[in-house]
């Protein structure tokens, strides 16, 4: 069993037997850089193609919500290509 402690004093227990579901790996694919809504504050923001991105829960039509380089990003979903686990 592994017990962390965090900033606020709360405590999570992991025991071996959890099931914990790995995040693939996933990067922008586009040519060079392209333009993204930065999610929270409305603006443009442009990222680098192979920018790594950890896609989140989000219900948009046609765009998906990442984090990628410590912002939220609304990305098309042709433009995400999933690596796979490393």
């Amino acid at each position: 069993m592994y017990e962390i402690t965090g900033s606020q004093e709360e405590k999570y227990n992991y025991d071996d037997d959890d099931d914990i579901t790995p995040i693939p790996y996933c990067i922008v694919y586009n040519k060079g850089y392209n333009w993204y809504t930065n999610y929270q504050t409305k603006r443009l923001v442009r990222i680098a193609n192979g920018t790594e991105v950890v896609i989140m829960p989000h219900d948009e039509k046609g765009k998906v919500l990442v984090r990628a380089e410590r912002q939220f990003l609304l990305i098309p979903e042709n433009e995400i290509l999933v690596v796979g686990y490393n």
